[in-house]
């Protein structure tokens, strides 16, 4: 028997782990989709995460010759043909309650309708889309101020949760299964949203220009702009709009105010690509300058590093400690596992001062910790023969 985990993130990522522990790593094989290039940012790579385990990957064409094969489909980027496998055991996780939302954009759609409810659907795969029989569903409500961003993380740990709640039977091939009522499906094509013309259509109501912000909210992809303002977080007022729907007003440094259709909505200019781009620049009188408007110290874009794990890759000792002054966390890991004080490591190397290192371990760094493949600062010094590294972390 062979499990393949075709897709990529986090649930897939995780989801192959599980199966590592639980049946073995012989018994494992995973399928990146195509655009994994082994290099983790945001999210983990699956192809790199398999090759740390030592798990074999696959192309979708080898998986088709494999007769004992339980075919898993988590976040997979083709379109699946049933009849090219030797085996009918093809299960996909959807990242809705179906048989609603079938198809493509599932973090954007349900905000953008305004649904009260979404969820995660393990179910067989068919020869359509997102069509086969349910196995299980899980459903949970999202939230009055839910972002595109926020329901797919509801959906990474729902999915993972779902997973583990059925590994057992997808193994033994004895699960429920029922078919997709052809009440309130619904489908949505890769045509149904432009992401490269986004733009908020403020013709709206209050109501609806705020579901718009919201389904489009995704920092590691996109923050809404409305006259050209990047928005946040946003208030719908109690004052009725005076002023033509789309009419910006009151606009201060970090507010302003939108005419609506009904209610005027006072919008927080987000500042978060600023405050990333001025971290990579190491600009360090505007970071310090964003933080003190409250922007997070902990803020992370599509590298999945964390402003800290900048500075500290840097070796740049003033913005590290100013950093740390507003909590920025000494242990944070990005999605490999690799923490503040390993980016040190190689800076301080590099330039022959160990002083980041000694901030960082002062303000709880910890210098023994592991990140996802086992192995600590130390480890990886003896690797990379950086003798001044070996000699440093062998004190802790």
């Amino acid at each position: 028997m062979k499990i393949c985990i075709a897709g990529k993130n986090l649930i897939a990522v995780n989801a192959m782990r599980h199966l590592v522990d639980t049946i073995g790593a012989a018994n494992v094989t995973a399928c990146p989709n195509e655009s994994d290039n082994g290099n983790s940012n945001w999210q983990p790579s699956l192809r790199k995460h398999a090759k740390e385990l030592g798990i074999k990957t696959l192309s979708i064409e080898e998986c088709y010759g494999i007769v004992d094969l339980r075919f898993i489909s988590l976040e997979f980027d083709r379109i699946i043909n049933p009849a090219k496998f030797k085996t009918g055991r093809l299960y996909n996780i959807h990242f809705s309650s179906l048989p609603s939302y079938k198809g493509m954009y599932t973090s954007a759609w349900p905000i953008l309708n305004g649904e009260l409810f979404s969820g995660v659907t393990l179910h067989q795969i068919d020869h359509g889309i997102d069509t086969g029989d349910i196995i299980d569903q899980a459903n949970f409500r999202l939230e009055e101020k839910e972002t595109a961003r926020s329901l797919y993380y509801k959906y990474l740990d729902s999915g993972f949760v779902i997973f583990k709640k059925n590994l057992e039977l997808i193994i033994s091939g004895k699960h429920p299964k029922k078919p997709q009522r052809s009440e309130n499906s619904s489908y949505f094509s890769k045509h149904s949203l432009d992401y490269t013309k986004l733009q908020i259509d403020v013709k709206k109501t209050a109501s609806e220009i705020g579901r718009q912000i919201r389904a489009f909210t995704f920092l590691e992809y996109q923050i809404p702009e409305i006259s050209g303002i990047p928005v946040g977080a946003f208030e719908i007022s109690n004052e009725r709009s005076t002023r033509p729907a789309g009419f910006v007003s009151e606009i201060h440094e970090d507010k302003f105010t939108l005419s609506t259709i009904d209610y005027d909505i006072i919008f927080n200019k987000c500042n978060a690509k600023e405050f990333l781009n001025s971290v990579n620049a190491l600009d360090l009188e505007k970071i310090v300058s964003l933080l003190e408007k409250g922007v997070s110290p902990e803020l992370t874009g599509f590298s999945g590093w964390t402003p800290l794990m900048i500075a500290a890759y840097h070796g740049h000792t003033r913005l590290c400690s100013e950093l740390l002054k507003r909590k920025a966390n000494p242990n944070a890991r990005n999605q490999n596992g690799t923490t503040v004080l390993m980016y040190a490591k190689d800076a301080a190397e590099q330039l022959g001062d160990f002083s980041v290192c000694d901030l960082l371990i002062e303000n709880g760094a910890d210098p023994n910790a592991k990140d996802h493949f086992g192995k600590t600062a130390l480890m990886y010094a003896e690797e990379k023969t950086q003798t001044a590294s070996v000699s440093y972390f062998r004190k802790f």
